[in-house]
């Protein structure tokens, strides 16, 4: 059993670090130096709290348990250690998929600032993908949001 502790643990924005002593009396091996995409193609299953790791291992086909109740436990994809009695419903793999990134999210045009379909901000990220420069997209997205929410753009 591998343990993978948090990245945001590990830099100390989060807190809920387990020390390494502790940690493997439960587990053989903590890991630290690889990506979880790395990691993620190694193992079989995933146990998690809320990660999203847990969602990405679902996608990878990979059996996932949650101790916590992150948005894609309680559909009958994963096993549950806590109940959610208004997730009583079982989804495919393709309606979770087709909720968290089509139905569920807004989606707004870094150029323009307006809200946009999935479609286009899509053909918006295959039109600049080799112009993209500077920090990862994920950064550049919470920032366009933070600066939007402060009024300014």
């Amino acid at each position: 059993m591998i343990y993978k502790p948090h990245p945001d643990v590990l830099v100390g924005n989060r807190r809920g670090g387990v020390p390494e002593e502790e940690a493997l009396q439960w587990c053989d091996r903590i890991a630290t130096d690889i990506s979880m995409d790395r990691l993620l193609g190694a193992v079989d299953e995933v146990h998690t709290m809320t990660s999203l790791t847990g969602f990405e291992a679902l996608l990878r086909g990979k059996q996932v348990a949650c101790y916590g109740l992150p948005f894609y436990a309680g559909w009958g994809l994963t096993e549950d250690r806590l109940q959610c009695p208004r997730r009583g419903r079982k989804l495919s793999l393709e309606q979770l998929v087709a909720a968290t990134l089509i139905l569920y999210p807004t989606y707004v045009d870094p150029k323009s600032g307006q809200i946009c379909s999935v479609e286009d901000f899509l053909s918006w990220l295959q039109q600049n993908k080799t112009d993209i420069q500077g920090p990862p997209l994920k950064t550049r997205v919470i920032r366009f949001f933070q600066n939007l929410r402060q009024g300014r753009t």
